[in-house]
């Protein structure tokens, strides 16, 4: 009874054993000298009726010998780890083990990490689609920061747009004042009045301007409203890549390295000099025959911009609104700069609008109490205060500290602007004409229209 029970149990492990090309070849090779299963059976220690059923057998198993395949801990938990991996291809297996113990999993972070290592070099094994883009179909829109390097050894972190059309390759590349979604849509504006139209989309990689909530392999995300009413206004599509996904583009190249690889490499004198060099840079690359449509982008250009829609008649209004506290010297702050308001609002509440090339500061009910030209960058190095008299005249020593500030800006210095007409001396007439006592002799023309 003991030996029928051992021999149904070593049946039942032999069955449950799988034999490849080796015991397929012992076996062949062995039937031709001995002819006996049983006898070759013990040589290999294989049962002899899987000697039989190999002897028959014109090809190789296709599976090398092995035992079946054993479950693991992991399995009710791969679907999960393989969505995470889809979502961001870069995520750590520490990460991943931690959103696991939530779930319950309580086996070993080498069992996490293997199966881990496992999906993604099957992920970067996967080839991806390359596609060229029809004329005036698709212009790529890109935020970046770099570090950049000054003749005198300083150092300042800026960012960077660029657009660049999908069929023509033309470039545009701005220094941006920052991230905002305001200055997003002013860089966005200006990039379509210089190349004369709009492109049909536009492809983001889920900047956060653009896009309330990014897009993944399960979810379209979600573009903010007012960017979808921005892009309304101008008549595009918004596209967002899936977040951490580069090649959803259709394109192979990144089009920022370049640029960044550029100023990493170069010293500027100064930021107009660094815009003076991109501008250029630009330029050469429009002219430059491009690796992959042996045309230059200017070439392509010229078929691509008979594509692109109109202008619309009336641009989009993207001034940022805000409410600050005047302070006791009748300031308000606006990028780090001073702007005067009239003496009389000391302590209250104003709302301080702030567009692409003015600034405005109004009542809370609306009234422009004073609105100036913003300052070029040359400008913000000197000063830190834009002034006008008029604002303190009912004040006392006003006289003499405008005529101090006045000298001032006559030898190019600082730290006040001062810009407006000067005050009337009693008894005598002033003949100083309008925008004499402003610095580079700016017309006040020029806030007026600020105030439109």
């Amino acid at each position: 009874m003991k030996k029928v029970i051992k021999k149904a149990f070593s049946n039942e492990k032999e069955e449950a054993k799988m034999y490849g090309e080796t015991e397929w070849l012992q076996v062949k090779r062995q039937i031709e000298e001995k002819g006996n299963y049983s006898e070759i059976g013990r040589a290999l220690s294989i049962d002899r009726r899987t000697v039989k059923r190999l002897s028959l057998m014109k090809d190789p198993p296709p599976l090398k010998g092995g035992r079946r395949k054993r479950s693991s801990k992991l399995d009710r938990y791969k679907g999960q780890i393989d969505s995470w991996i889809d979502e961001d291809i870069k995520i750590y297996a520490t990460n991943i083990e931690e959103k696991l113990e939530k779930l319950g999993w309580d086996g070993s972070y080498s069992t996490v990490k293997r199966y881990i290592r496992q999906k993604k070099e099957e992920k970067r094994k996967i080839a991806t689609v390359r596609f060229e883009t029809l004329p005036g179909k698709q212009a790529q829109v890109d935020f970046a920061e770099e570090t950049v390097r000054y003749a005198d050894g300083r150092k300042e972190r800026i960012v960077l747009f660029q657009m660049t059309l999908g069929f023509s390759r033309m470039k545009i590349v701005e220094i941006s004042e920052d991230m905002s979604r305001g200055e997003l849509m002013r860089l966005v504006e200006k990039s379509f009045k210089e190349l004369g139209g709009v492109p049909e989309e536009l492809l983001f990689d889920n900047l956060k301007p653009v896009a309330d909530k990014a897009r993944t392999v399960r979810y379209k995300g979600k573009i903010s409203e007012e960017w979808e009413r921005f892009g309304i206004k101008y008549g595009f599509k918004t596209e967002l890549c899936i977040a951490r996904r580069a090649q959803t583009k259709g394109k192979v190249e990144r089009i920022m390295d370049p640029l960044k690889a550029y100023i990493r490499a170069n010293i500027f004198l100064d930021k107009e000099h660094l815009r003076k060099e991109l501008k250029r840079r630009a330029e050469e690359e429009r002219q430059r025959v491009h690796s992959t449509t042996r045309q230059s982008p200017a070439e392509r250009f010229e078929i691509e911009k008979k594509f692109l829609k109109p202008l619309p008649s009336n641009l989009y209004n993207f001034a940022k609104t805000r409410k600050e506290k005047v302070s006791r010297d009748c300031f308000v702050s606006v990028e780090q700069i001073g702007y005067s308001v009239p003496s009389k609002y000391v302590g209250s509440k104003v709302a301080v609008k702030v567009g692409a090339e003015s600034i405005q500061i109004l009542t809370t009910e609306g009234l422009i109490v004073a609105s100036y030209k913003k300052l070029t960058e040359e400008e913000k190095k000197k000063y830190k205060y834009v002034v006008t008299q008029k604002h303190y005249e009912d004040l006392p020593g006003c006289a003499r500290a405008f005529s101090d500030f006045r000298e001032l800006n006559k030898m190019n210095l600082g730290p006040f602007l001062v810009v407006g007409h000067a005050l009337k001396k009693r008894g005598k007439k002033s003949h100083a004409p309008a925008g004499a006592w402003l610095v580079e002799k700016r017309s006040l023309d020029v806030y007026a229209e600020a105030a439109q």
